[in-house]
């Protein structure tokens, strides 16, 4: 049994995971932490898939078309994949609370326990297929409920009897033979025989009906007969156990897979109606009207938009303006990263993007007091760090990257390493104040991409990011002259 509403593949998403050190600065550095939340609710398994998947891109086209045509469905859809989630929520806490185990349980027990619990998930799966599916699904989704159907046609009512044969026993058949030393052999169970059908079994079998009583305080009798039962049983115990936890994996997979629809759900009625569009996979970046939804959450209305035009080069440098939104984009770049080959629509008109495996970040940081180092060995040590974790598909997105010394040293060093990444096929987009900097880009790289922050003509900032060659001033003085007023 597989669920496949958002994945091509196997899930893996039931094993434990936990965000790396890198993925940890990712959400602090572009702020990713209330996109979670909005889309969580406060419901943590909504919040653990969503973040997972951002760090998890499908990097083929079929895998990412797949997974964004449950996605629209979904957000045309909203009610049916709601109700999905909180009916299985529902399922999958009421057979816990009906679980109980004490340790090193008998296989009577086991065939006991585990029908009785299948009894409920087969309840379950039939209240979902007799729900009607929503118009025009999803090719994830009709598969889903085809080979639901196709698994289960006819067979749920004859799968719930036989567990309440099992829960009611009223016997079982089975061989039994003596064997040379006068031991008695006890083979697996040939049927169990629900009530009033002790003769039409007997007869058929052409077995003679032989009873015998254990005396009221005979305990080593009663031992000796579960002992034979609990060998009787062992195989349809086993088969169920199997079956239960199959079961369990695939509600707990379905739990998690609608969990991360209804959360793209709730972003989307957050989020402003436009500019919004689904990425493509391409060879190079471009991104048309480009918002940073995080800004749109605060204004409650689309921010201002920026494009980011596809260019033939792994380097983008922007600079400009202090104050003039150089962060806010490279965080909407990187948010729409992560959106994008989650399989998310986007907040852009136009969106395409190479497969790339991870996004990482630098960012500069405040300096912490209690550090031994300072802020120039901290910059070096996440670097570092990075560079052992990242693959040549990476995007590396850098902050204002070793500017904590002076302009000549950290221009140097801001070079040397991005030559470095360059070289190893990482694509990388940088902002920076370091004059120098882009300039020993122009001299070394072939065809840097620079953006420069706008400043019109007064002094203000408009928050466009225009493509035009980097200038050796910040415009510090118009912050100064603002705030002197």
């Amino acid at each position: 049994m597989q669920v496949n509403l958002i994945t091509l593949e196997k899930q893996q998403y039931l094993d434990e995971w936990s965000l790396t050190t890198s993925q940890k600065a990712v959400m602090a550095d572009l702020e990713l932490q209330p996109i979670v939340d909005i889309m969580a609710a406060d419901d943590h398994v909504i919040a653990k898939i969503a973040t997972r998947l951002f760090f998890t891109p499908l990097t083929t086209s079929r895998a990412l078309t797949w997974r964004q045509a449950t996605v629209k469905h979904a957000l045309m859809h909203p009610d049916y994949y709601e109700w999905l989630y909180q009916f299985t929520t529902t399922t999958i806490e009421t057979v816990r609370q009906n679980f109980w185990e004490l340790g090193h349980e008998s296989a009577s027990y086991h065939l006991y326990n585990k029908s009785r619990l299948l009894t409920q998930y087969l309840q379950a799966i039939g209240t979902i297929l007799d729900k009607p599916l929503p118009d025009h699904p999803a090719p994830a989704l009709q598969q889903w409920y085809q080979s639901l159907d196709t698994l289960f046609n006819g067979q749920l009512e004859p799968m719930k009897t036989f567990l309440r044969q099992v829960l009611f026993d009223h016997g079982y058949v089975l061989p039994a033979h003596l064997a040379t030393n006068l031991d008695t052999t006890v083979d697996e169970v040939i049927d169990v025989v629900p009530p009033h059908r002790f003769q039409k079994v007997f007869t058929k079998l052409k077995i003679h009906a032989q009873g015998f009583e254990i005396a009221e305080r005979d305990d080593h009798s009663a031992k000796a007969l579960e002992h034979y039962k609990n060998q009787a049983v062992m195989k349809l115990a086993t088969i169920l156990v199997n079956v239960y936890q199959e079961v369990v994996n695939w509600f707990q997979e379905l739990r998690l897979e609608t969990g991360w629809l209804v959360g793209v759900i709730q972003l989307s009625r957050r989020l402003p109606a436009a500019p919004r569009c689904y990425a493509t996979l391409a060879s190079s970046m471009e991104e048309q009207q480009l918002i940073n939804p995080l800004i749109s959450l605060l204004l409650n209305q689309p921010a201002v938009a920026n494009d980011f035009l596809p260019v033939q080069t792994a380097l983008t440098v922007i600079t400009g303006a202090n104050q003039g939104g150089k962060t806010t984009f490279l965080r909407a770049v990187g948010l729409g990263e992560l959106m994008a080959q989650a399989g998310m629509f986007v907040m852009a008109t136009c969106y395409q993007t190479p497969p790339f495996e991870m996004v990482l970040t630098h960012f500069k940081r405040e300096e912490d007091q209690g550090e031994r180092h300072g802020k120039l060995d901290d910059e070096l040590q996440r670097m570092d760090q990075l560079i052992h974790v990242m693959s040549t598909s990476s995007l590396v997105l850098m902050n204002e990257s070793f500017a904590s010394t002076n302009e000549h040293a950290g221009s140097q060093i801001n070079f040397q390493i991005t030559h470095g990444l360059l070289e190893a096929g990482v694509t990388v987009i940088a902002v920076s104040h370091q004059f120098e900097y882009t300039q020993l880009v122009q001299r070394y790289h072939c065809r840097p991409y620079f953006l420069v922050a706008q400043r019109q003509a007064n002094g203000n900032r408009s928050y466009h990011m225009l493509p035009a060659a980097p200038k050796a001033t910040s415009y510090g003085l118009d912050i100064y002259h603002r705030l002197i007023r």
